[in-house]
Formats: structure tokens, C-alpha cells, sequence
């Protein structure tokens, strides 16, 4: 009874060390806003950034979407 006591613990513990050492996961997506590409990157399922890759709008009207909004978005993890 010692043993499987001792074995489970052993176990749990692995188990505990291996999550706290695992890697965090990245990945990306991409759409297509009204005049150009966005792109979001997610780390652990949490929107990190966004990069507008190319766009076409009125610089004086959008220049508070790819400043504010965009970093309102990542502050948020939402859209």
C-alpha cells in the first residue's frame, strides 16, 4: 500500500512539473479588414498583437483604429 501511495505521488508530481515547464503555444490568424489584411497573433489563446499589414484607408480617420483600438484590443483579449 506504501508503494502505490508513494508511486501515485511520484506521479502527480511529474505531472505538475511538466505542466509548469510546457511551452507556450503561439499562433497566428489573419482576415481581411475593409481595405487590407490584419493579423493576430495569439499566445495561449490570448490575442498579444495586432499588425496591420497593409491598408488603404484615410490616414487622418483610421490613424486612432491602428493606435487606440488596436492596443484597446490586446489590453481586452477581445474585440
Amino acid at each position: 500500500m506504501r508503494i502505490v501511495k508513494l508511486s501515485a505521488a511520484i506521479l502527480a508530481a511529474l505531472f505538475l512539473s511538466a505542466t509548469a515547464t510546457a511551452a507556450t503555444i503561439t499562433q497566428e490568424g489573419s482576415g481581411i479588414g475593409k481595405d487590407g489584411e490584419i493579423k493576430v497573433v495569439f499566445e495561449d489563446g490570448k490575442i498579444k498583437n495586432v499588425d496591420i499589414l497593409k491598408q488603404q484607408e484615410n490616414p487622418v480617420l483610421s490613424q486612432k483604429v491602428f493606435t487606440d483600438l488596436k492596443d484597446e484590443i490586446v489590453k481586452t483579449d477581445s474585440t
